[in-house]
């Protein structure tokens, strides 16, 4: 293609020398003319252009237009973008709605989500999916805000399709654990949820819903397992030490369980529960003096002074049983 606009060029430049010859017999002012042409080279370019440089030309032309585009794009999405982070997530989708692209349109999902209108959250995203089918993100996002507003199943089915897919993401099978066990397949969840625990041995938050599940079926050995997998990753982890303590405490197990709850106070818990199982735990191991110190604390939450005055009285009779002794 090069050399056949050559080839036209070439003659081109023989037909315009040969009309010059023809305009001036005795040459010399067709020489003057000729050398002005080559020394303006813009003149002979103007009429002496190849078909290719025509072509050339427009290429250039439709890429300076599409880069024109495509600033202007930036621009929507960077404002967009500063909406979002603002808070100002109407604006944020308005001016995203601008722009068809897969950002673009990811961000609205989670604009919508932000505001809390989940449905139109929800809407967005399963259009999302239905456009790009394989897109992990778009459905690992909606499989949690479909887990989040109790729509259990749904949420399963997307993170099966997950975790077919990506078989070594230790979060995919936490949320496909977490759906499960809200939808009353504890065995399923619960094997979901050691999956993600055995590709990531420090995943708290499978660790948690294990330990938690175990504690409530009151298997202690099993939930003390888990547990203790948890806090040598996580030693100040509350709930992990809650949960630890509570195993202790409904075995009747009140020596581990005393410091466990202590421990808990310490770390910042004032919880009423945590007051009234501590001080429990140490009048059941005749530790009165802590017992009395733990129900004084319970004391001073409001609407618990009951509780607090019951453990006393059971401590007082105690004491007064040990010096009738």
């Amino acid at each position: 293609m090069l050399e056949k606009s050559w080839t036209k060029t070439r003659w081109r430049y023989f037909r315009f020398s040969r009309k010059i010859s023809n305009r001036c017999p005795n040459g010399g002012y067709c020489a003057i003319y000729l050398s002005r042409i080559r020394i303006h080279g813009h003149k002979l370019i103007i009429y002496l252009l190849p078909i290719y440089m025509k072509k050339l030309l427009l290429i250039l032309l439709f890429l300076f237009s599409f880069c024109l585009v495509s600033q202007t794009l930036k621009e929507t999405i960077d404002v967009a973008d500063s909406l979002y982070q603002i808070g100002n997530y109407k604006a944020a989708i308005n001016t995203y709605a601008k722009d068809n692209t897969e950002k673009a349109q990811l961000q609205i999902a989670r604009a919508y989500h932000a505001l809390g209108n989940f449905q139109k959250a929800i809407v967005q995203y399963q259009n999302i999916i239905k456009n790009q089918p394989e897109y992990s993100l778009a459905k690992f996002e909606l499989g949690k805000l479909l887990d989040k507003t109790k729509k259990y199943e749904e949420a399963v089915v997307l993170f099966e399709e997950l975790t077919n897919l990506n078989q070594d993401n230790a979060e995919f099978y936490y949320y496909l654990g977490k759906s499960l066990q809200s939808n009353l397949a504890y065995e399923s969840g619960n094997k979901a949820l050691q999956k993600a625990i055995s590709l990531d041995s420090t995943h708290l938050k499978s660790i948690y819903l294990l330990g938690k599940y175990f504690v409530e079926v009151e298997e202690p050995s099993n939930a003390l397992k888990v547990l203790d997998k948890g806090l040598r990753t996580a030693p100040d982890d509350v709930a992990l030490l809650n949960l630890k303590a509570l195993a202790h405490f409904n075995n009747g197990d009140f020596t581990e369980a005393a410091p466990l709850f202590a421990r808990l106070v310490s770390l910042g818990e004032r919880k009423p529960f945590i007051y009234k199982k501590l001080g429990y735990s140490h009048y059941s191991n005749w530790e009165l003096d802590a017992a009395k110190s733990a129900y004084r604390a319970l004391e001073q939450i409001t609407n618990h002074e009951a509780d607090a005055y019951y453990g006393l009285a059971e401590v007082f009779l105690k004491e007064k049983q040990l010096d009738s002794a």
